[in-house]
């Protein structure tokens, strides 16, 4: 492990994506604690940012500090959620494939290419529109049309790793197909895994703001996405409405790609600081 820091602080991308993605997890912890002592309120609406309300107040006078607080927590749990239920559905799709080959193999690749095919965006946008926006069906919908990277990246593991020694050890030991997917060889194809899901997590980020923006969030959650969508009418009389909320997007995301970069040379070096 102090090996592992010790070529962290090496990697500036690495460095500086982990104190983004720190601090944007600090904002989340703080921001309920803030919203449950009421001082959300008691500003006048559209007041500028200045030093007794440092990001401005909306049109009903909420403090837009605590409002990003609070859509920070939505936001992260968006992102986390989605990347975890992609990373299960990949693994498994993956793992399955890499290991069985011959026809499963085809047919679990062709699967995923029509995935890959397919405008993620636009399905999204059309599965919510159909089912009703609610902050589970957004994490469900993100997690179902992100898995084919992982599965991809998790299936080139397992064709590397299962003529290895090990392997045929524990083939030979009688060890069943569960135990040795599972045991054997999937613990030894998570470092790019990990790599993958904190890249997922700011795609999630972006496609929740992005259908949040267009009217299809959760309209009983504050994400920032939502923050954005309802600052559209008033871009012109309070532009800090808009512009905090999208550089919190802007800066979060490029925190976990940067992160994800770092994490990219660490735990593959023979990518020579190049992702994949």
């Amino acid at each position: 492990m102090s090996q592992f820091w010790s070529r962290l602080q090496r990697s500036p991308s690495a460095v500086v994506g982990l104190a983004v993605v720190l601090i944007a997890l600090s904002i989340a912890i703080i921001g309920p604690l803030l919203a449950g002592s009421g001082s959300e309120m008691g500003a006048e609406a559209f007041c500028p940012p200045g030093p007794g309300c440092i990001f401005g107040s909306d049109d009903l006078g909420r403090d837009m500090f605590v409002r990003m607080a609070r859509g920070a927590q939505v936001s992260l749990i968006v992102g986390f959620a989605a990347a975890i239920c992609s990373c299960i559905i990949g693994i498994l799709i993956g793992s399955v494939a890499g290991y069985t080959g011959g026809v499963t193999d085809e047919l679990l690749m062709r699967v995923s290419e029509g995935f890959q095919i397919i405008p993620q965006f636009f399905l999204a946008i059309l599965i919510v529109a159909l089912f009703g926006p609610s902050l589970t069906k957004i994490v469900i919908v993100i997690g179902i049309l992100s898995w084919p990277s992982t599965a991809r990246i998790v299936r080139a593991e397992f064709l590397r790793l299962r003529s290895t020694d090990f392997v045929a050890a524990a083939e030979v030991a009688g060890a069943s197909r569960v135990r040795i997917i599972f045991k054997e060889i999937l613990p030894n194809a998570l470092p790019p895994v990990i790599v993958n899901a904190s890249l997922q997590i700011a795609s999630a980020i972006l496609t929740e703001a992005n259908l949040s923006f267009l009217g299809l969030g959760d309209p009983d959650k504050i994400s920032w996405g939502q923050l954005l969508f309802s600052a559209q009418p008033f871009l012109a009389q309070a532009w800090w409405m808009a512009v905090f909320p999208g550089c919190a997007i802007l800066i979060t995301t490029l925190g976990f790609n940067l992160l994800g970069d770092g994490l990219n040379d660490l735990l593959d070096p023979r990518q020579n600081g190049n992702r994949r």
